[in-house]
């Protein structure tokens, strides 16, 4: 489990620069992966939060192309609003190793869990079935989110829609 944040420490790492601590970069160095040293994750958990926050997977990848087509005006029926970005509503992800809890700002306040090793196309939600893991996953994603700055260009509001769905 890697993340795209993980080129620049990885490509640091291997040009022998270390990078200060004060940087803060959320990117891990996977190079020990990479040169098949262990086949053990850098991350804990990955996170993905704002407007719409959903992963890229084959199933999706139609979804994306056409979403990049819509935000950059290249398809007759995007909308022509400057704002779009603040209007999408708040959602989030946790992935670890095995599991995926995705939050979606649509009413329900309820969290969807898969578990990506046994259902990879995520078409059941278990969420039900294993409050416990819902509960530390979002316990998780709220210790990770609480002391991040808050959005300029997106909507306030949407943001501490995003904090306090974790929290309950």
């Amino acid at each position: 489990m890697i993340s795209a944040l993980d080129i620049l420490p990885t490509a640091l790492h291997a040009a022998g620069i270390t990078i200060p601590d004060e940087m803060n970069v959320d990117g891990k160095d996977i190079m020990p992966v990479l040169a098949g040293k262990t086949k053990t994750s850098p991350h804990q958990y990955l996170y993905w939060a704002g407007p719409g926050a959903k992963h890229y997977s084959e199933e999706n990848q139609p979804f994306w192309y056409g979403y990049w087509k819509w935000i950059t005006y290249n398809n007759p029926s995007a909308p022509k609003n400057p704002n779009l970005e603040k209007l999408s509503k708040a959602s989030w992800a946790i992935r670890d190793q095995e599991w995926t809890l995705y939050f979606y700002d649509d009413g329900t306040n309820t969290p969807k869990l898969f578990n990506d090793k046994q259902d990879p196309m995520e078409s059941k939600d278990l969420a039900a079935q294993f409050p416990e893991r819902v509960k530390v996953m979002k316990t998780a994603f709220y210790e990770w989110i609480k002391d991040k700055p808050k959005p300029v260009a997106w909507g306030q509001d949407r943001f501490h829609i995003l904090e306090e769905s974790a929290k309950k």
